[in-house]
């Protein structure tokens, strides 16, 4: 039994009868509109796309931010010597 297909199917059939005012229009707003009871799966996707990075700009920050940590660490060292 495929169980996401019908979920979804489901899902599908819930919002085409609300008014589009009425229809989540993001994945936070569908996570929180979501039964998780009756939806589980979709319930687990909709929380992993809400929780996605929508860019890379926190690794970027996060690289340059070793770098600054490992200049000022080798001139430290440096110092040291």
């Amino acid at each position: 039994m495929e169980v996401l297909p019908t979920e979804i199917q489901l899902w599908k059939r819930k919002w085409s009868n609300k008014p589009e005012k009425d229809q989540p229009n993001s994945a936070i707003k569908a996570y929180i509109k979501c039964n998780h009871k009756y939806f589980p799966n979709i319930s687990f996707l909709l929380k992993l796309l809400a929780t996605l990075p929508v860019s890379t700009s926190t690794p970027e920050r996060t690289f340059s931010t070793m770098k600054r940590l490992k200049t000022i660490y080798a001139t430290h060292q440096a110092k040291n010597d």
